[in-house]
């Protein structure tokens, strides 16, 4: 059966990021919390770079001087921290 309406987007609640290293090589974890579930995404080097060109183009379409103006209040590369292997990254839906 083909479905006929389409789905919502997940709405993200929180992000977590952490490594993981097995035989083959180190992987990158994106956890994004939605108010759905959770959704982990497994990362190569590849990958990763891909997914951030696809936010630097998203984040380029929206609202340029909000983008400056949230720069400004928390500076280059803030973020919460746990452990050195997994870092939270605060989330604001606006």
């Amino acid at each position: 059966m083909r479905r006929t309406t389409k789905a919502l987007p997940f709405v993200p609640t929180e992000i977590h990021v952490s490594t993981f290293e097995d035989e083959k090589g180190l992987l990158g974890i994106l956890s994004i919390q939605t108010t759905e579930g959770i959704l982990d995404l497994a990362l190569d080097l590849t990958t990763a770079d891909a997914v951030a060109n696809a936010v630097k183009e998203i984040r380029s379409k929206l609202a340029p001087e909000r983008q400056k103006k949230a720069r400004l209040e928390t500076g280059p590369g803030r973020s919460v921290g746990n452990t050195e292997s997994e870092r939270i990254v605060p989330f604001r839906y606006c």
